[in-house]
């Protein structure tokens, strides 16, 4: 492959990878000091551990820490700064093990992890090719539970 393909493909990539990641707002000129990534993402992998080994309390934990990182804050990724845009992007995506925590979190059966998974939260939060494997799912279960109330 050429180089002009290999650029023109990276290109693409990126444009992907950005493709839910939102404007960040005007004025906001530095990033990831609020954003909670990544000590907490530390925290998630050790809650996923936990809860696949099933310790007490363990899941709910894992939910609640998860949930924590739906928010943008301030955070960004190193591709998600531009010369000419900033964008931000929800905590979670600058965890290591983001995807990992998502396809858990998207297998859990308790109340609370149907919940956060069904949400319009996780929904905002998903990104380039977890948008693509896990936002009809999402929805599909969001259906469901909302036609349980």
């Amino acid at each position: 492959m050429n180089k002009k393909v290999m650029i023109a493909l990276f290109a693409v990539q990126i444009s992907a990878i950005n493709a839910m990641a939102k404007l960040a707002p005007e004025g906001m000129v530095e990033f990831n000091k609020k954003c909670p990534a990544p000590a907490t993402c530390k925290s998630l992998s050790d809650l996923q551990d936990k809860c696949e080994a099933h310790l007490k309390d363990a899941c709910k934990s894992f939910v609640a820490t998860y949930k924590k990182l739906l928010p943008e804050y301030d955070c960004q990724r190193e591709f998600d700064a531009t010369p000419k845009e900033k964008y931000i992007v929800s905590a979670i995506w600058l965890c290591d093990n983001g995807e990992r925590a998502l396809g858990f979190l998207s297998k859990m059966e308790t109340p609370e992890a149907r919940k956060l998974f069904g949400s319009t939260a996780l929904q905002d939060s998903l990104d380039g090719d977890a948008a693509e494997r896990y936002l009809a799912k999402s929805r599909k279960l969001q259906k469901q539970l909302q036609a349980k109330h």
